[in-house]
């Protein structure tokens, strides 16, 4: 076995800066220089390639390694994301149309800016779904003024008046743009635009002021739950539709509960001929990705399952005329061409504001898990700030072309790395592919049936619900995490995803302050030969009966500052020697006298011979002089203690279990600490070096240690700092060493 031997002094923190620090160090500019610092190495070139990451990729790109890879996977990816846009525009309760806007205008703007090459943007169901809960909420607002009672045509997502319906058919008539309710449809999309440009201009602004660390927030046991937790809501307002009924709309907390309740009741009005072409297409998607795992070891690019579904249903819908002989809801008028921009609704924008930075707080945690996911696979680095730059930039230009939030794909993103893409020139192929979809070819997909969207949806989701088979895993690795994640998954399920969302960063950080609160306390002890400092339950390590090494698992602060002092005091034993005070004034007289005969050498006496003077047993508590040497303050402070206890016929002056009377604490795991941490380690020191206890503070870091220095609590103590537990330990050995020779 390898051996180290090192042969150096003892370092204080006095001694190492004598030693090592910078003698010509330069001042902390301020930050007005700072300022003025940076305003000179501005620059708009480098800036410019800071915001377009594409113009550093492209100019360097190698057509021959890279062109296949990324043409295959642009073509996969657009015949992927044209039914996925138009399946998550139901979820914003929009026509299938609006789809076809999301998967091109958007990702445009990604493609310019984003600084992940394998990120696939364009429509994104957890924020789908929480735009449509906002458009919900405004509709009910504005329905609880009408008269006329509504149900919820479940194949559109809209609301339609009863005297629009057949009074012999449950089916509902099909909403597109400039029929069935212009009012509603004019409202639904004032909503989706303002909260889409609300959302976008918020990622802006933190992308600007470079607030990407928001990020850290979002734990991976919070982003799981609260996925898992949407894909519940997706699905449950998928199901009605794949079953060809018409169910009444429910918002608020528990909402899913009462949809649950209506879908059931109304299985007997199932529509056979819907229910049908859902199986069917749920069959297919199933055994497609069968064949996609079973063979993907040999097949260049991932089968698109979701392409040739709709391709198959499509040609048959039309070929049996599916909707006029068994009423099956169909996309009906797909309208070429680009949308008449609209602007967002001004009024509307204090209503949305909570739905939307919640919406953009969560695009953009999916997109930096995603993406750096793939891009540690790969080894490149993407840029936090750069995505919600790009991400606030992609909606907030594409609102006014009538795109709902847009956002990362798990399944696309999966679709470009086993299809072999390697830059945005995929996604730029794919806004090829929906131009061609939106100017020539959407009346294609008109006989295409709402149900086989429905069933894209529910099965693209599959791993998002699925990711509850982790939670065991999660139980077992930290009890802490299995908390956050349950408590996620049951209020986003429950109560909604914002209102899950918030609640759920709220009991994470509350967790954070108990985990603060009650940090993990243990004892150390050191093993012999060696500079190693372990716990003295769980290893074999030799305690000194002279020392207590002590060390929290946690930074300290006013959170847990109480439970420090009390867990310290008494692992230490100083507690044992707290006594009441004595209020004959003769003996304090007495004791301050004594005191003030010693010398400034005799009042730092060493561990060693203090623990020696006080074993002598006296009769009368008062401690005597040893070898001509006077007590020290911590004898004296001991035995007015001792005296002030007329029950107290303790021998000896010890600490607590027979420790001695130097405390070290390990301030190795102090990430941080607070005023109120540095006052109270401030304290401790002045109150134990007045019972004649030394306390030492071993392996600062550097912002502990400059924040208890800057805090004014240290100025008048000395010999504390030391920069390793070894310096501490050994310190007090060497300094008897001395005085003995």
């Amino acid at each position: 076995m390898a051996t180290i031997s090192i042969a150096r002094p003892v370092y204080d923190d006095k001694g190492l800066k004598e030693s090592f620090a910078k003698k010509d160090k330069q001042p902390t500019p301020s930050l007005s220089d700072r300022t003025k610092q940076k305003w000179q190495k501005f620059s708009m070139k480098e800036q410019l390639k800071t915001w377009f990451p594409i113009s550093t990729w492209l100019v360097n790109y190698d057509i021959k390694g890279k062109l296949l890879g990324d043409v295959l996977a642009g073509l996969t990816i657009g015949v992927v994301n044209i039914p996925q846009g138009m399946a998550f525009a139901a979820l914003t309760l929009l026509p299938p149309v609006f789809g076809l806007y999301v998967s091109f205008f958007p990702v445009i703007f990604y493609v310019l800016m984003g600084s992940c090459h394998h990120q696939s943007w364009g429509g994104f169901g957890v924020t789908a779904i929480m735009s449509g809960d906002a458009v919900s909420r405004i509709l009910d607002a504005q329905q609880q003024s009408s008269v006329a009672p509504c149900v919820v045509d479940s194949n559109i997502g809209t609301t339609i008046p009863f005297e629009t319906l057949s009074p012999n058919n449950s089916e509902t008539t099909t909403l597109q743009p400039g029929t069935g309710d212009p009012d509603n449809l004019d409202t639904i999309v004032d909503v989706a635009i303002t909260i889409t440009m609300l959302a976008g201009i918020m990622q802006v602004i933190m992308g600007l002021l470079r607030l990407g660390f928001v990020s850290v927030y979002l734990s991976k046991s919070f982003i799981q739950a609260l996925t898992t937790g949407a894909a519940c809501h997706v699905i449950t307002s998928q199901v009605p539709r794949a079953l060809g009924i018409t169910i009444d709309r429910f918002g608020g907390p528990f909402s899913i509960v009462w949809t649950w309740v209506e879908i059931f009741k109304n299985i007997p009005n199932i529509n056979w001929a819907t229910f049908i072409v859902s199986a069917v297409s749920l069959g297919m998607l199933i055994g497609l990705a069968y064949v996609n795992d079973k063979f993907k070891d040999k097949l260049p690019v991932p089968i698109p399952m979701d392409m040739i579904v709709v391709v198959i249903v499509t040609i048959l819908s039309f070929a049996i005329k599916i909707n006029e002989k068994f009423q099956v809801q169909i996309v009906d008028e797909i309208p070429l061409g680009f949308p008449t921009p609209k602007l967002p609704s001004p009024s509307l924008a204090g209503s949305l504001m909570i739905d939307a930075f919640a919406i953009a707080l969560v695009t953009y945690a999916i997109d930096i898990s995603l993406g750096k996911t793939i891009a540690d696979k790969y080894d490149y680095k993407i840029d936090d700030n750069q995505e919600m730059l790009a991400s606030g930039v992609a909606n907030t230009i594409s609102a006014p072309f009538l795109c709902y939030i847009s956002g990362p794909s798990l399944a696309r993103i999966w679709i470009v790395d086993r299809a072999g893409g390697t830059t945005q020139l995929t996604s730029a192929i794919n806004c090829v592919l929906v131009l061609l979809m939106m100017l020539f070819l959407g009346q294609l997909l008109e006989p295409l049936p709402l149900a086989v969207l429905a069933i894209l949806l529910i099965f693209s989701l599959k791993g998002m619900l699925w990711q509850v088979r982790f939670l065991p895993d999660v139980f077992k690795q930290s009890k802490w995490d299995f908390m956050v994640w349950l408590f996620t998954v049951l209020t986003v399920v429950f109560l909604g995803v914002a209102i899950g969302l918030f609640a759920s960063l709220g009991f994470s950080l509350i967790l954070v302050a108990i985990r603060l609160q009650l940090p993990s306390f243990r004892e150390e002890g050191k093993i012999e030969g060696s500079e190693l400092f372990l716990d003295s339950k769980g290893f074999e390590v030799k305690v000194n009966p002279k020392y207590t090494i002590f060390h929290m698992e946690s930074s300290l602060c006013f959170v847990n500052a109480v439970q420090f002092r009390k867990k310290l005091m008494a692992v230490s034993g100083v507690e044992a020697i707290r006594g009441s005070a004595k209020k004959d004034s003769e003996l304090k007289l007495e004791i301050e006298e004594e005191y003030a005969l010693m010398t400034n050498e005799e009042a730092t006496q060493t561990p060693d011979k203090q623990a020696g003077e006080s074993e002598d047993d006296t009769p009368d508590g008062i401690a005597t002089v040893e070898n001509g040497n006077p007590p020290t303050k911590g004898d004296v402070d001991s035995n007015s203690n001792e005296m002030a206890s007329s029950s107290s016929k303790e021998e000896g002056n010890h600490l607590g279990e027979g420790r001695g009377k130097v405390i070290i604490i390990n301030c190795s795991s102090f990430n941080f600490v607070d005023l109120d941490g540095s006052r109270l380690l401030a304290s401790i020191i002045k109150e134990c070096k007045t019972k004649g206890v030394r306390v030492m503070l071993a392996a600062c870091t550097g912002s502990v240690h400059n924040t208890l220095m800057n805090s004014g609590q240290f100025d008048d103590v000395t010999d504390v700092f030391y920069p390793t537990l070894l310096d501490a330990y050994t310190s007090p050995q060497e300094e008897e060493g001395e005085e003995e020779e």
